[in-house]
């Protein structure tokens, strides 16, 4: 299935509501989420496909119009920056990546599975009474003793090919130069735009009482570059200029050739080759997945394939929640929980060599959220990494 990208390029800052009451009171501030979830991006590819197909939003769209556009699946989010020829992907930080401050030292350490045998003592209350039908997950840990606290003002997100790949590929601990991996370009984070508002009477040009607002969003420019989203999918759209997220901003979607994105699409020859040998492998979210128990998934996806993929630990950031409002019915959608973006799952393989690299092949770059809705809207988003040295077991 070829699959299409297509580059929302914000042309002023947008505000992704974060669910709290905004109303008309003095003094109403609108956030913004720190960057946009699946489903604000799926809405507006949708509405763009609805639009190609002549469906009239204006009124209640018909079920058949309506299960088509819930059909189409889009992959993305993907945060991407713009350069003369290429577009260069940056993706969430990795939950087993830990980054500490020492004084002046930053160091990133790895977190990996503990051997059970090895830690008799160390307990958790995953498993005691509460979740019966849950697995055991083994603890992570770092083999390195850690030193320091967590950075103020950390960026969240990786330059693919220079951080984040290496990371799939062979995990680094090293020394970590915040300014320099900035100004490098290694690691970035997007920028607040904070705008107050006021009611202008036409009569009178004056400022009305009670008018006066706060929006608070996100800025997709900056000084050295321009950045925008990237979402894949085989459906057809038109490029045109829309609204997209809160306060209706108007953005610019566009096609953009293939091999423009620095070869996300494509599973690394050497993690594949890696995975294949050793039958186990990390899962790395690139977007927040919606899992039937909350920060894990019970079943993974084997693709109709005669293999198990079993998981063996979890290493997930504070969980996030996603909300919106159905256009269709009028109403608030229900609050969901995310497992976010930079979720690492451990897993072990069991099956022949030739089905666990259809396996990664087919995973990669797919969407695995439990339901099929979640997946089709782009929640799960994934990628795979080496495990290939087991479990630890012993600590500093």
């Amino acid at each position: 299935m070829t699959l299409d990208l297509w580059l929302i390029q914000p042309f002023n800052s947008l505000v992704i509501a974060d669910g709290r009451p905004f109303e008309n009171q003095p003094g109403a501030r609108a956030k913004s989420l720190s960057f946009p979830p699946p489903s604000v991006t799926v809405g507006g590819f949708r509405a763009r496909a609805g639009v190609k197909a002549n469906y009239n939003f204006s009124a209640k769209l018909s079920d058949p119009e309506y299960t088509n556009l819930l059909a189409m699946q889009v992959r993305g989010p993907i945060l991407l920056k713009e350069t003369v020829d290429l577009l260069i992907p940056f993706v969430a930080i990795p939950a087993d990546a830990l980054i500490r401050q020492d004084g002046a030292n930053v160091t990133c350490y790895r977190l990996q599975p503990l051997d059970p045998r090895y830690f008799p003592t160390e307990q958790t209350d995953l498993v005691l009474g509460q979740q019966p039908d849950q697995p055991r997950f083994s603890l992570v840990g770092s083999q390195q003793h850690t030193k320091g606290k967590a950075p103020a003002n950390l960026p969240r997100f990786w330059n693919w090919e220079r951080l984040f790949l290496p990371w799939l590929i062979n995990p680094p601990i090293q020394p970590f130069d915040l300014e320099q991996q900035r100004a490098a370009g290694q690691m970035l984070d997007l920028e607040g735009d904070t705008r107050t508002h006021v009611g202008i009477k036409p009569s009178t040009q004056i400022a009305e009482d009670g008018q006066l607002f706060q929006t608070q969003g996100l800025s997709f420019q900056s000084l050295e570059a321009g950045y925008g989203l990237g979402l894949w999918s085989s459906t057809p759209i038109d490029p045109a200029v829309a609204s997209l997220g809160a306060e209706r901003r108007l953005v610019e979607w566009y096609r953009v050739p293939s091999g423009t994105a620095a070869g996300i699409e494509t599973i690394e020859p050497s993690i594949l080759a890696a995975i294949v040998q050793t039958k186990h492998c990390r899962i790395i979210l690139l977007t927040p997945a919606i899992w039937d128990a909350g920060f894990y998934p019970k079943h993974l996806p084997t693709f109709g394939l005669p293999m198990t993929a079993t998981i063996k630990a979890v290493v997930n950031p504070r969980p996030e929640y996603v909300s919106g409002w159905d256009l269709r019915l009028q109403r608030p959608k229900a609050t969901r929980r995310l497992a976010a973006a930079g979720t690492v799952l451990f897993v072990e393989l069991t099956g022949s060599d030739a089905e666990i690299e259809q396996w990664a092949r087919q995973l990669w770059f797919s969407n695995i959220s439990s339901s099929e809705q979640a997946a089709k809207d782009g929640f799960g988003l994934a990628v795979l990494g080496i495990w290939n040295d087991g479990y630890l077991q012993e600590l500093a």
